[in-house]
């Protein structure tokens, strides 16, 4: 597992997620409180205290899950710029072609033919200015982010999306692009853990103020320690008893 927390480079991560729900693998059908700010994905962080604060969002005092999770990153896309070449461009459209019929949602292939219609695709998403506006073109055009995400790893191995909390802008946000790259190693159940510590505190505050029971010390005289106490105490008038 990777130490340094340098997402732009390929490893393992520990990170953090915070929902109201609970599940046992990530989907991408579930958007969470911060929706698609920073684009479609699973949002992760590596500060488990912001994790817990998208976890304490429910009302009437209930809380929610923190998840731990190990997720493997690769390659990331970038928010500022494009890095996504046309030629990468270019292999996911005809994957997504296969897969969703892509340039059909663009124009009539039937009557224009695929190879125009592309060229036209291609000219059309090159105006976007970063690789996120990019993919988000791509995943609302065709409906379908998950397929969208898939075609972008499978040509380019892209994995994610590293963003600023929306909230709290100096902590990092990773956006998974692929759920099933993220694992779930712990849930942490917050009402649990509230009610647990409260019952500790409880049982607490019961001993507070109260006199504690005084506990009867028997005398035990050990033999050997009478005499060598009655020894000692010889010797001692001796001392005193001394001439000088």
């Amino acid at each position: 597992m990777s130490n340094e927390q340098n997402y732009e480079t390929g490893g393992t991560y520990r990170l953090f997620h915070g929902s109201m729900n609970k599940f046992d693998e990530f989907s991408l059908d579930h958007k969470g409180l911060n929706g698609t700010a920073n684009g479609f994905g699973v949002y992760l962080t590596p500060n488990k205290e912001m994790a817990t604060m998208y976890a304490e969002q429910g009302s009437n005092g209930n809380n929610g899950f923190v998840y731990e999770v190990n997720v493997e990153l690769e390659k990331p896309i970038s928010m500022n710029e494009r890095t996504i070449t046309d030629e990468e461009l270019s292999k996911v459209i005809d994957k997504l072609q296969e897969s969703n019929d892509i340039l059909n949602d663009y124009n009539d292939v039937s009557y224009y033919g695929e190879k125009v219609v592309k060229r036209e695709v291609i000219a059309s998403l090159s105006e976007n200015e970063n690789d996120v506006d990019l993919i988000n073109d791509i995943g609302n055009t065709i409906g379908d982010h998950e397929a969208t995400a898939k075609a972008f790893y499978d040509v380019g191995k892209y994995t994610h999306i590293i963003a600023e909390e929306q909230l709290r802008q100096k902590d990092v946000v990773i956006v998974v692009l692929q759920p099933d790259k993220v694992k779930i190693e712990t849930i942490h159940d917050l009402n649990e853990e509230r009610n647990s510590l409260e019952s500790s505190e409880d049982m607490t505050d019961k001993f507070v103020g109260h006199k504690v029971s005084e506990v009867p010390i028997r005398e035990v005289v050990i033999k050997d320690f009478e005499q060598e106490l009655e020894t000692t105490n010889y010797y001692d008038k001796q001392a005193w008893q001394e001439p000088h």
